[in-house]
């Protein structure tokens, strides 16, 4: 077995390697493909690509990040009877551990910043948000530090967060993420054997950045079985030294040294040292974990002339232009476009407006061939409803669909529900009460018409 690492600047060519490898059977027909995608938007997209390139697609799971490595600390670690999902660690549980025992260290000297914080807090509210942002920080640590949490536990540092840390995991039988990569690594340390309940391939596709953590573990099982990593990289040159023009210099440019004795950094292109850091640092850490897996690289160039294309073309060979001859744009050039509007509910009526346009100007174009994304779908989401789902005419109705929200906002019960329990102690305004009213599920249960109350 080993790693797999394909790496291109184009998604329709990692869809259509990891076609040719989902292409080859696996032991049984019973036993699903595992392909590991960050949302379920991806989610829902690559199985209606690889549908279309394969004819037919099914029994497949698509686990995020998290929980497969879960998966595989139960195959790996054995009598691991709580899954890490459910582990009194997790943030949601952790917050109200913290938020117990917090009192009991508020008089130590070390956690004074902690008392001044909370000294006016009858209620208690302040101390329920600031265990959840203990919580989260903890679950940071047990991915990105995890040699700082094996410190602390061994008592080799002070301060309120490691006396914390350590309370927490005084007398607790569940096991965080640090302590179980540490059981995983001397498990399959202790020898060659395969261990059981492993699935028989692994893909990850679409995934822009892991943390050393998920590499580490990857790596690690890739000795036992298929593991495949399809990375969208937009550049093809390496760009792992390159930064922002205006940080140079805080950072104190050098002089280049054959040696390797000192840094280099350049600019190389404006946008992606701008915008790219994340996916620097990832590739950075995948070449110094991986660096003996040689990545398969399939580049393609840009195929037009447009503003688009030049800009992507610049950014895969890490050009910056603004030294060299500038290019004439088309005035009829509308392959990128930028819409100022004043509202969220404006953007998404311009939107509509837009798709509308190239849906008459390109006959080829169908709706499934179209993806928006936007940083905060659950802010967006009523006002996608509100347009797209009632157009002005039948004709014109676009298909479609909302990704990635969540559970409480995906069923309108548990979001009603809740919204009647938020009126326990406030004012009953009329917007809080018509709002319930309104929802859905009443209008259905009691068989009132919406028109009565708009």
């Amino acid at each position: 077995m080993a790693l797999r690492i394909i790496t291109s600047n184009r998604m329709e060519v990692l869809v259509e390697e990891l076609a040719s490898v989902v292409k080859r059977p696996l032991a049984s027909v019973f036993v699903p493909e595992i392909i590991v995608v960050q949302s379920k938007g991806m989610q829902r997209w690559l199985a209606m690509e690889l549908a279309k390139n394969l004819g037919v697609w099914a029994n497949a799971e698509f686990p995020f990040p998290n929980a497969l490595i879960d998966r595989l600390f139960t195959s790996v670690i054995p009598n691991l009877t709580d899954p890490p999902e459910i582990s009194s660690f997790h943030p949601d549980v952790l917050t109200w551990h913290i938020m117990e025992v917090l009192p009991g260290y508020l008089e130590q000297a070390d956690f004074q910043p902690l008392a001044a914080y909370l000294a006016e807090d009858p209620a208690g509210l302040k101390r329920l948000q600031l265990a959840g942002v203990i919580a989260d920080t903890y679950d940071q640590y047990t991915i990105y530090r995890s040699d700082l949490l094996a410190s602390w536990e061994n008592g080799a540092a002070d301060g309120w967060q490691a006396s914390l840390w350590r309370e927490l995991v005084k007398n607790n039988s569940h096991h965080h993420r640090a302590s179980l990569l540490m059981q995983f690594r001397r498990q399959l340390g202790r020898g060659k054997q395969k261990p059981a309940d492993l699935p028989q391939r692994i893909s990850l596709i679409g995934i822009p950045t892991l943390p050393p953590f998920h590499l580490e573990v990857l790596t690690a099982i890739a000795r036992h079985t298929q593991v495949n990593l399809f990375l969208l990289n937009p550049c093809r040159q390496y760009w792992g030294r390159i930064v922002p023009e205006r940080a140079l210099p805080r950072i104190g440019q050098q002089e280049f040294d054959f040696s390797g004795g000192a840094d280099y950094f350049e600019t190389g292109n404006p946008l992606l040292a701008s915008f790219g850091r994340t996916g620097r640092d990832f590739f950075e850490t995948l070449i110094s974990d991986c660096g003996e897996v040689a990545p398969e690289e399939s580049f393609m160039e840009p195929d037009g002339n447009c503003l688009l294309h030049a800009i992507q073309g610049d950014i895969l060979d890490l050009r910056d232009r603004r030294s060299e001859q500038k290019s004439i744009v088309s005035c009829t050039d509308d392959s990128l476009r930028i819409h100022s509007c004043h509202s969220p509910m404006r953007e998404v009526e311009v939107l509509y407006d837009q798709l509308l346009h190239r849906l008459d100007q390109d006959p080829s174009l169908s709706p499934r061939d179209i993806l928006v994304m936007t940083p905060d779908i659950e802010s967006y989401a009523p006002y996608i409803s509100a347009v797209f789902g009632s157009p002005e005419r039948a004709e014109e109705k676009i298909p479609f669909s909302i990704a990635d929200r969540s559970l409480r906002r995906e069923g309108e019960a548990a979001e009603t529900f809740l919204a009647i329990l938020d009126l326990c102690g406030s004012r009953f305004t009329v917007t809080q009460v018509l709002d319930i009213v309104e929802a859905a599920p009443v209008l259905r249960r009691y068989g009132w018409p919406r028109a009565i109350w708009t």
